[in-house]
Parts: C-alpha cells; sequence; structure tokens
C-alpha cells in the first residue's frame, strides 16, 4: 500500500519551538481532522518560530482547489490558534489581536472612566 500513513502519538507528546514555547500538538490536529472535509491533519514546527499544518484532503474535498480548501477548513485553525495545549489563550497574541481594545481601555481609565 504506497502511500498511505498513519501518525501515532502520545496525548503527552509536545515538541520546542524556537521561541521556547512547547507545543502539544494533538488539540489542535483532532479540532481540524473532525472537519468532514479533512482526513488527517499533523501539526509541525519544532524548534521553529511558527507552527504549521499539514490537512490531508478527504473523499469530500478532492474536487475542491487549494483555496476553497484552505478557506473551508480555516475556521477550526482560527478558533484553535491563540489557545495552549489547556485551553487558555496564548498571552502574547492576545495581547497583539486586541491591542487596539486594551489601549481604549487606558485611554479611558486616564480620562476618569473606568475600564
Amino acid at each position: 500500500m504506497a502511500n498511505r500513513w498513519r501518525f501515532v502519538g502520545r496525548l503527552d507528546d509536545r515538541f520546542p519551538m524556537a521561541n521556547a514555547e512547547n507545543v502539544l500538538p494533538l488539540d489542535f490536529e483532532l479540532n481540524v481532522a473532525k472537519e468532514p472535509l479533512v482526513n488527517e491533519a499533523v501539526v509541525f514546527g519544532v524548534g521553529r518560530p511558527v507552527l504549521g499544518l499539514l490537512a490531508f484532503r478527504s473523499e469530500k474535498a478532492k474536487g475542491m482547489d487549494d483555496q476553497e480548501f484552505v478557506s473551508a477548513i480555516w475556521p477550526p485553525i482560527e478558533d484553535a490558534n491563540p489557545q495552549t495545549d489547556k485551553g487558555t489563550f496564548i498571552r502574547r497574541r492576545v495581547y497583539e489581536e486586541f491591542e487596539l481594545e486594551i489601549e481604549q481601555a487606558y485611554m479611558r481609565l486616564e480620562q476618569g472612566l473606568g475600564m
């Protein structure tokens, strides 16, 4: 059976990234792989500054071009992206995404309006 793969890992498999964070990819992979268009999903990025994801198409997605496929599976990827393996948010990422709202909160405080 050429070109057939099965990836097996432990629930506590972690790998280090270049920014000294440790990543537990299993939850991320399972979240993406439960999409009907995805057969399997594998996170990569050991020793790298950012993670990547290999998403293998299911039969249902065979006729889709790459852009359609990525767009269709993007929501679960985005949902999992700012969270850690424990379901908590990655602080730096949240600070970056909500920088404007955070600044506005401090501006209101300085104006005596409360946060």
